[in-house]
């Protein structure tokens, strides 16, 4: 990401607000870092009792995924309060990618499969997601055998060693 802290986004501004309503731990969170927010371009405002609504959001931010982020950044800012903006803008974008993964169960058709393998070609390190779980799993003949009970182990057939 930038290596100094960035200093304006690009906004959507909302013509209906979002409006999040708040534990009164969370709300207290809110209020103490409310420039925190803005400096990531979420523009929260009061708007009751522990109640804050969101007039634009930055252009890093998907529409679908505001209310989950700004969420996700008050727990983060509560758990963590001296994150930085660049810190927590890339903690967003990785909560962000992770909820935009291909799941378990969820299947791609061979153009979007061979598309995604490409674009990982781009990546910095395509073998591991944000997190640095890994992307791809190698097996090997034996490991494919073992599992489908093929071959077996000296200690799982009886058999000492």
């Amino acid at each position: 990401l930038m290596k100094n802290e960035p200093t304006e986004f690009d906004q959507q501004h909302l013509l209906l607000p979002f409006v999040f309503h708040f534990s009164p731990a969370e709300a207290a969170v809110v209020e103490s870092l409310l420039e925190r927010f803005e400096a990531l371009g979420l523009s929260l405002s009061s708007f009751g009792p522990n109640t804050y609504q969101l007039e634009s959001y930055p252009n890093w931010l998907n529409e679908d995924q505001v209310e989950k982020t700004v969420h996700d950044l008050v727990t983060l800012l509560d758990e963590e309060p001296n994150l930085t903006v660049n810190q927590l803008l890339e903690k967003s974008i990785i909560m962000q990618s992770c909820r935009g993964a291909i799941k378990a169960n969820h299947y791609l058709s061979e153009v979007q499969a061979q598309a995604l393998i490409r674009e990982m070609a781009d990546l910095e390190d395509p073998y591991h997601c944000p997190h640095g779980r890994p992307v791809f799993v190698e097996f090997n003949q034996t490991t494919l055998e073992k599992l489908f009970k093929r071959i077996m182990d000296a200690h799982e057939s009886g058999h000492r060693a």
